[in-house]
């Protein structure tokens, strides 16, 4: 007989801190988006993003600590999102981002017997930084097959993008860590 522990599924609660993530991140994603979208660097807003998504992401990712955390807010932010930029099919890129992030932490605890799998930082800043390596580059080569103007996006400037997002956004998921640690020895989460 299988027992469901409390840690091994969500609660009304973790909804409700799924939905402030989410909340906070599309806040970050427009205010980004309105002051980058005129820069004519191809990727500066997915370079950008990148880096001010996983300061929330990895909050979020830090007040949870579930298995299966990071797909929700990206399936959550991916749906509200796909209602205000319709441009790319954007719910799909931003699934297969956030599954990519939950295999990458599931891989590096796979010994971990529960489910409570973003306990440790280094595997939440990793698992934010594999989700945007892979959303860069699904994305960029979904623009590529749907037809859109690309002629810059070759497959070296799209591996560069890919990486220089990678590694920022290893680098804003260490700053919410950082934020995260902080409000919860405050007592806040």
């Amino acid at each position: 007989m299988i027992i469901m522990r409390k840690e091994y599924y969500f609660t009304l609660k973790d909804f409700t801190y799924i939905a402030a993530t989410v909340a906070i991140l599309y806040i970050v994603a427009v205010i980004t988006k309105l002051t980058i979208g005129a820069i004519p660097i191809p990727g500066m807003k997915t370079i950008i993003g990148a880096f001010f998504s996983t300061i929330v992401i990895s909050i979020g990712l830090m007040w949870i600590r579930k298995l299966g955390t990071f797909t929700l807010i990206m399936l959550v932010y991916g749906i509200i999102s796909g209602f205000i930029f319709p441009a790319i099919p954007f719910l799909s890129l931003i699934v297969i981002g956030g599954l990519a992030g939950d295999l990458t932490a599931k891989l590096l605890g796979a010994k971990i017997p529960n489910n409570i799998i973003y306990e440790d930082r280094i595997r939440i800043i990793l698992a934010c930084g594999v989700c945007y390596f892979v959303i860069s580059v699904v994305l960029f080569y979904a623009m590529i097959f749907l037809g859109y103007p690309t002629a810059i996006l070759r497959n070296d400037i799209i591996f560069l993008i890919s990486t220089v997002c990678f590694f920022l956004a290893l680098l804003g998921s260490s700053i919410g860590v950082k934020i995260a640690t902080e409000l919860r020895r405050a007592g806040v989460i």
